[in-house]
């Protein structure tokens, strides 16, 4: 049995009913709910599972103010999550946080029907609209309006899962030291955001995940406009890789938090990537390793 499943009740519903008005926090049920998916990833050592486990019960505990009990709640159709998320998945909001936290979600509740409660999925609808009302996020150049950003022709279409997959691991390793506290975030998310158009394909959610993936082409334009600000985090002791047990065995928490909750979120993505692209690039490997060594 998964480790994480008798958490993943309480992440479910604090994801879903986080306060609008603090959705960046969802981040942490966000969290969890990866770190479930990661245990089961074919490619993580079995070994890697209980240390892994035991930071998110580390990490659920720092932080339980973020995670809501679950309201006692008729069980109802997800339907209007996916009206909600069709809605502005080609737009961008918030780094696509309304794909990443909705696939994540909608996931769970596929994977287990009896959290598909009416308080979740309201709560769902709730937060994945308030996102969709926000700019793209990020502060670099033309990032206020989406719709006036010129220059996909040179990006290419990705409507094929291998396209997306390498397209955006290419551009990964192309975005070169980052700089923490300015974009860290940005350059992470370019990864789960793509990641989550994967997820709502798995999902059947085919239309909403070409319009997603239309938003991730506005990302890949944007994030080579980075500035270059002097100090950018130095590459270096960058050879880590989350599939084995002695990066969990080790405590990630870091300055960041667990990089606020995405160093399980990056290697399910990253993971999911590599085997959506049918092949295995040691260069993106580097690169994961150098983004997960700052945390």
């Amino acid at each position: 049995m998964n480790p994480l499943e008798d958490v993943m009740s309480l992440a479910v519903s604090s994801l879903c009913r986080m306060p609008v008005e603090r959705f960046n926090e969802a981040h942490w049920p966000a969290a969890v709910i990866a770190a479930w998916r990661l245990s089961e990833d074919p490619d993580i050592d079995p070994a890697a599972i209980a240390p892994m486990s035991a930071q998110v019960h580390a990490l659920m505990r720092e932080m339980s103010d973020r995670f809501t009990p679950p309201a006692p709640s008729a069980h109802v159709d997800v339907t209007p999550a996916h009206r909600a998320l069709a809605a502005g998945a080609g737009r961008l909001s918030a780094l696509g946080h309304d794909v990443i936290f909705g696939a994540l979600a909608l996931t769970a509740m596929q994977r287990r029907p009896e959290l598909a409660t009416r308080a979740n999925v309201n709560g769902l609808v709730a937060l994945i609209e308030a996102i969709q009302e926000r700019g793209p996020g990020g502060p670099f150049p033309g990032w206020d309006d989406p719709t006036a950003v010129t220059g996909h022709e040179t990006v290419p279409d990705l409507g094929d899962a291998a396209t997306l997959a390498s397209t955006t691991l290419d551009a990964f390793v192309a975005t070169g030291p980052f700089h923490e506290g300015l974009d860290q975030g940005v350059i992470v998310h370019l990864i789960t955001h793509a990641h989550a158009t994967l997820l709502l394909d798995d999902l059947g959610l085919h239309e909403t995940s070409r319009a997603a993936r239309e938003a991730q082409r506005t990302y890949l334009t944007l994030v080579a406009r980075r500035p270059d600000p002097d100090g950018s985090v130095a590459p270096g002791g960058h050879d880590l890789d989350p599939r084995t047990a002695s990066f969990w065995e080790h405590d990630r928490r870091g300055t960041g938090r667990w990089m606020f909750g995405h160093v399980f979120k990056m290697p399910l993505a990253f993971e999911a990537l590599v085997r959506a692209a049918n092949r295995d690039d040691p260069a993106w490997r580097h690169h994961l390793g150098y983004t997960m060594s700052v945390t």
